[in-house]
């Protein structure tokens, strides 16, 4: 009879996972109930809700879920807060400033092979910042739209999207000697790829001036191989940047360190570029490896060259407590070389005609927990070490 009983139990729980996930509230109930008075042993009782929970995931997924709309179902939702101690030694005055970032980003597909991404963060109008620093009295800190986009799975090897989308998306970035890491692209993008190889093609909106037909552009195609022999792993990319309506124009947002005439840029600054990443887990650390980039561009004859050469090594990963990653980069990055509107603004505050390194440490302290050190030396090129800057950025960064 007991054991009739327990037959009998165990049918209804699995006639209650049969009919809707939306009872998995009460199959924990009834589950942990039965498992206490002997009627289930604890592995059948974890086996009923390991299949509940299974179910509950497939109908997710499809966005079939009883009692929640299509959209929530859909919507895949994570982000991150960083908490910053930031201490700035410049050129005349030393700067000490604690800083905030809080960034939420959601995906949805909309129909197969169709989905729509968004950002949004702290910081403001600067396109090479998410930072908020804590000051003026308690006030309240902005949020903004950092990217929104749609993406189209046009086939196999071809991909479109569309809108203000993340810089990595746009292009393999192997450092951030040409790109600040929080700039967000506006434009178009189609993506070919086959395997260990792909195409990054892209038409971007710099400005738009309503006086002007030819307004700022840049266009961009980017080859990147991915090679993979034994845990040695290689990564090349070349990239031409041609730029439209740059020239004799003022850019928004210019450090004011390329070339004007008349406060206009001289040049039109259409580029080629390089990058590359040799990585191994062979030796000492579970991963160590060398990058590099590097930029020159056409039209000024000297002032034009750009490049970055950077060691890190730790774990490939750092997703636990203990984990860890060093990283250790020297750059020069020439007047001409690169407008000043793009590069990091860490280093000497995103101008060009500098030259230093960069260390930075990363340390896991637990799930989804950080604690980061990030230190620059720089300095003026041609102009000696009475124009040196150096920053520290102590970071603790939480996600989830």
């Amino acid at each position: 009879m007991e054991k009739l009983g327990k037959m009998f139990s165990i049918a209804v729980c699995m006639m209650l996972l049969a009919v809707s996930s939306s009872f998995c509230g009460e199959i924990d109930i009834l589950v942990k109930k039965l498992m206490k008075k002997g009627v289930l042993e604890p592995g059948e009782a974890q086996q009923i809700l390991t299949e509940t929970n299974e179910q509950q995931r497939k109908q997710l997924a499809k966005g079939e879920l009883d009692g929640l709309p299509g959209w929530v179902q859909k919507l895949e939702l994570k982000g991150d807060f960083r908490l910053r101690h930031q201490w700035d030694d410049e050129i005349t005055y030393e700067r000490v400033r604690y800083r905030l970032r809080f960034r939420l980003k959601g995906e949805a597909e909309v129909t197969k092979g169709v989905k729509t991404s968004f950002g949004l963060c702290t910081g403001g109008t600067d396109p090479r910042s998410t930072n908020q620093t804590l000051e003026n009295s308690f006030e309240t800190k902005g949020i903004w739209l950092d990217y929104a986009y749609v993406d189209y799975a046009a086939g196999k090897m071809v991909s479109l999207a569309g809108g203000k989308i993340p810089i990595g998306t746009v292009i393999w970035i192997p450092s951030d000697l040409l790109w600040d890491g929080d700039i967000t692209l506006e434009g178009g993008l189609v993506k070919i790829s086959n395997n260990d190889f792909y195409i990054n093609t892209a038409a971007l909106i710099i400005d738009e001036i309503k006086t002007e037909s030819n307004d700022p552009m840049l266009y961009l195609i980017q080859p990147v191989v991915n090679i993979k022999v034994g845990d040695i792993g290689l990564k090349l990319a070349a990239a031409y940047y041609n730029f439209a309506g740059v020239k004799k124009n003022s850019l928004d947002h210019t450090r004011g360190t390329n070339t004007t005439v008349s406060g206009n840029l001289k040049y039109d600054y259409d580029s080629l570029g390089a990058g590359m990443e040799l990585s191994t887990g062979k030796l000492y650390f579970p991963k160590v490896a060398v990058f590099g980039e590097g930029i020159s561009t056409f039209d000024p004859d000297d002032g034009n060259i750009g490049y970055l050469a950077g060691l890190k090594f730790g774990d490939s990963k750092i997703s636990s407590a203990g984990q860890w990653e060093f990283k250790g980069m020297f750059r020069t990055l020439e007047r001409d070389s690169w407008l000043d509107i793009f590069p990091d603004s860490d280093s000497y505050g995103g101008d060009t005609a500098v030259q230093g390194f960069e260390v930075v440490w990363t340390y896991g302290l637990g799930k989804n927990m950080t604690l980061g050190f990030d230190y620059y030396n720089m300095k003026k090129l041609k102009t000696g070490d009475n124009e040196q800057k150096k920053l520290l950025q102590s970071d603790l960064v939480f996600k989830f």
